[in-house]
């Protein structure tokens, strides 16, 4: 009898047993001023085009989008003089939303990225992925709370415009 293959592929191979766990670096700012860090060996980003998504090492099907958000950061450093003063700066973070957490995966800080978890960067054109892989991203884009707010905004103005 022949087994169906139910697994989506990856954009790079991954096996479950090459597991990377990034160490934690030291930050250029207070770590609690943005979300928690997703630090796992289990877990890794791919970024594809403008998207980035949360996959699973040992299971193909768990795909969460990743979200982008800008954090302004305001932190007291030394003038020339030795004065304490405020030095504002814009962070931006790469997060993701399970288990009723926020965690962050990576950050932005004088235009240099910094992953918590190993990223899997595709550079190809989408339409030379795997479909299942495209339809796993779509799925999970469309599963994510901003789509539905999106949508509701949308249906929202079409009643505006039918009724002017």
């Amino acid at each position: 009898m022949n087994e169906l293959n139910f697994e989506v592929p990856y954009i790079a191979h991954r096996q479950y047993y090459k597991r990377i766990l990034k160490p934690l670096k030291s930050f250029p700012f207070p770590p609690h001023l943005i979300h928690e860090p997703l630090v796992s060996d289990l877990f890794f980003t791919e970024r594809v085009n403008d998207g980035s998504y949360l996959r699973h090492i040992q299971v193909s099907f768990f795909c969460l989008p990743v979200y982008v958000e800008q954090v302004e950061i305001s932190i007291p450093v030394n003038d020339e003089f030795g004065n304490l003063e405020n030095q504002s700066f814009t962070v931006d973070v790469r997060y993701v939303e399970f288990s009723n957490q926020i965690r962050a995966v990576a950050y932005k800080h004088k235009d240099v990225w910094t992953h918590f978890l190993d990223e899997d960067l595709y550079e190809g054109h989408i339409d030379h992925l795997p479909n299942s892989l495209k339809q796993l991203y779509i799925s999970s884009d469309l599963m994510s709370p901003y789509y539905l707010r999106d949508e509701e905004e949308r249906i929202r103005n079409l009643k505006l415009q039918s009724s002017l």
